[in-house]
């Protein structure tokens, strides 16, 4: 298994282990396979301050998966917490943090943690809230994907000199490259098209919407940046440990054990505890 990490506003640790940050406003595509065996798509918005206000920061606000023979599994992010959707209709954990569906198995993990296994091919993502912002989203590949993917989470071939490969053809840029050229070279290329869209809220599709160009760096997670979760409960703020462990290292490992009745375990290089 080869896996990929997302943390923050949001910095991107691809499929191979190259970090880089990209502050894009709309729907990527996270992941896509060249036979369309697996997609990850997901959204970005803008942050806001608690005053309300935007902040030079963006963050993501829904994630969506599927696989070529699986239902559709999405998990956004609510002013009541993460809320996963199938095939559009809302999963209720109240009874099963456990439950299956066509080809997937979506589970609640507790300590605002979904996760979704795909059963055909062994994918799995999970989807982490931290200081009430999505903060982590860790996805693992089988190796049998090698080779074919694209997207905002890299040209996994084991070669990190390639990772940001603008979607739809051409040379990859430079890992090293200015945030502005990331963004504007490679980052704004994996913009998902319309007519694949995949994201969805209830059963009515939403609308790709505007980019902003956010250049700086930034805080892994601004003291000021206001979510969802934190709009609607004003003065109360959620500190939620995270099992995903970090570093400043350019390569990340994780082990899975048992899934479905497991969550991923091990390190990546993006967050810190």
């Amino acid at each position: 298994m080869c896996a990929a990490c997302v943390y923050g506003d949001p910095h991107i640790v691809t499929l191979d282990g190259h970090k880089y940050t990209f502050n894009g406003k709309g729907e990527f595509t996270m992941i896509s396979t060249e036979d369309n065996q697996f997609t990850l798509q997901g959204r970005m918005v803008e942050a806001t301050d608690m005053s309300g206000n935007n902040a030079s920061a963006t963050v993501f606000s829904s994630l969506v998966a599927k696989e070529a023979h699986s239902d559709v599994v999405q998990v956004d992010l609510s002013p009541i917490g993460l809320i996963a959707r199938v095939n559009g209709e809302e999963v209720d954990f109240a009874d099963n943090p456990l439950q299956d569906f066509n080809n997937v198995t979506v589970a609640d993990r507790g300590n605002q943690t979904l996760s979704a296994v795909f059963l055909n091919n062994g994918a799995y993502i999970e989807v982490k809230v931290e200081n009430e912002i999505i903060s982590v989203v860790l996805v693992s590949l089988p190796v049998s994907y090698k080779g074919t993917t694209q997207g905002l989470m890299g040209n996994y071939n084991g070669n990190t000199s390639d990772d940001l490969m603008p979607q739809g053809g051409g040379e990859a840029i430079p890992v090293d490259s200015s945030l502005k050229d990331i963004h504007e070279q490679f980052g704004i290329t994996c913009k998902y098209s319309t007519s694949r869209l995949h994201c969805t809220h209830g059963n009515v599709s939403l609308e790709v919407v505007s980019f902003a160009k956010h250049f700086q760096g930034l805080l892994i997670l601004p003291p000021k940046v206001c979510s969802p979760m934190r709009r609607a409960s004003r003065g109360r703020t959620t500190m939620i440990q995270t099992s995903l462990h970090c570093s400043a290292q350019s390569s990340m490992t994780v082990h899975l054990k048992s899934l479905p009745m497991q969550p991923a375990k091990g390190t990546c290089s993006v967050c810190s505890t």
